[in-house]
């Protein structure tokens, strides 16, 4: 029986800048569906002239694509302001004296300000360099994502005149401000700061071969570990894979997915699935899909959750496998809502619709199908048809 965890308080600059990144994916995988397929217009019409299908169908159906994309698109907008709103509340609690005191503050800001600046172009780039340059400043050289933008700024030229010498030298200057700190202070923060201006300076890690260099990079990874800072514990595991110590590597892994990495609870997943001997870990089934469900309670902070994990969990609580798994639809359900109405996955809209017709939930069945339909998926716009048929 695995211990009950203390739930870790959400990152909305994180889940902000998650949903960003998917409303692109999605925009993306919409146009590259049109691109391909064509549109589900076009291809009901086909079907009409087909004569698979009648013309009061192709009108009913257009009409529940039209409508629920005009939705999800509402709702999506209704998302981001909320996300957005809480990031800026996040933000407000940034604290100029004791920056390090909530490096989730930091994050906030940052983000709030790369929202606003996702695009850099010779218009805006001088005005993104100074914010930049003032949330580091104000976060005493502590917030990495502003310092580390604010110098990749100046070597890329990116907007700006390009200063690569005056970009090493203010790295040089944050990664002894970050050493400093974290040999004086018991925050993590700083410790895995170190650590990333040291990987910037040396380039990938893969490349470097000196031991003393590596070794440094360990230690303020593992200090920022053990003061609880997630990033620091994946670093941890990162540095171990490259020097063969893969023996140690499953404490860390754990202590990570407990802090909220998502993608350290897909390892260990992983690791179950199969059984590693060289890390010491024996194949278990029941803790493989625990660890995919603590994934997936991460999921809207990280780009790895895709439908085909919302699809496997949801299998596995509608079947009740492995052994010790209960079957339970409802489990089943929740999953494929999040993945169907959060994620804007057509599949999972798709089965969600599916499994409701099971247990003869048709208005959920309907709902759900008709939000696949909205998103472009043209099963979701057949089952709808029969269902309407049957009215």
């Amino acid at each position: 029986v695995m211990a009950t965890q203390t739930p870790i308080p959400p990152n909305y600059a994180r889940r902000y800048t998650k949903f960003l990144s998917r409303d692109i994916e999605m925009e993306e995988e919409e146009m590259e569906r049109q691109r391909k397929t064509g549109s589900i217009r076009e291809d009901w019409n086909w079907r009409l002239r087909a004569k698979q299908y009648d013309e009061r169908s192709r009108r009913e159906i257009l009409s529940i694509h039209q409508q629920e994309r005009q939705r999800m698109l509402d709702e999506r907008d209704k998302r981001r302001e909320e996300l957005r709103a809480h990031t800026a509340q996040e933000c407000a609690l940034f604290n100029k004296e004791d920056p390090l005191s909530n490096p989730k503050a930091m994050e906030a800001c940052y983000m709030i300000h790369a929202s606003n600046y996702r695009e850099i172009t010779t218009e805006n780039g001088q005005d993104n360099l100074q914010i930049l340059h003032q949330l580091c400043k104000d976060s005493g050289g502590h917030s990495y994502d502003a310092c580390s933008a604010e110098i990749s700024t100046m070597m890329d030229g990116v907007g700006v005149p390009q200063d690569e010498a005056k970009a090493l030298r203010k790295r040089f200057k944050l990664l002894n401000i970050a050493k400093q700190a974290c040999d004086s202070t018991q925050h993590g923060t700083p410790c895995i700061n170190a650590v990333e201006y040291m990987m910037e300076s040396l380039g990938d890690v893969q490349a470097t071969t000196s031991a003393p260099e590596l070794q440094t990079m360990f230690q303020y990874a593992q200090k920022g570990c053990d003061r609880d800072q997630v990033d620091a514990c994946e670093r941890v595991v990162e540095l171990l894979e490259f020097t063969k110590q893969k023996q140690d590597i499953i404490p860390y892994l754990i202590k990570a997915c407990r802090l909220g990495s998502a993608e350290s609870c897909a390892a260990l997943s992983d690791e179950h699935s199969q059984g590693s001997k060289s890390k010491n870990v024996g194949k278990s089934p029941s803790l493989s899909f625990h660890y995919v469900e603590k994934l997936l309670e991460r999921s809207d902070e990280t780009d790895i959750v895709d439908d085909t994990i919302y699809l496997f969990a949801a299998d596995v609580y509608a079947k009740g496998m492995p052994p010790d798994v209960a079957p339970s639809m409802q489990k089943a359900r929740a999953i494929l809502t999040r993945g169907c109405y959060e994620e804007g996955y057509s599949s999972a809209c798709s089965k969600l619709g599916s499994l409701a017709q099971v247990v003869r939930d048709e208005q959920s069945a309907a709902d759900a199908l008709a939000r696949g339909c909205g998103l472009g998926d043209l099963p979701s716009c057949e089952k709808m048809y029969h269902i309407l048929r049957q009215a």
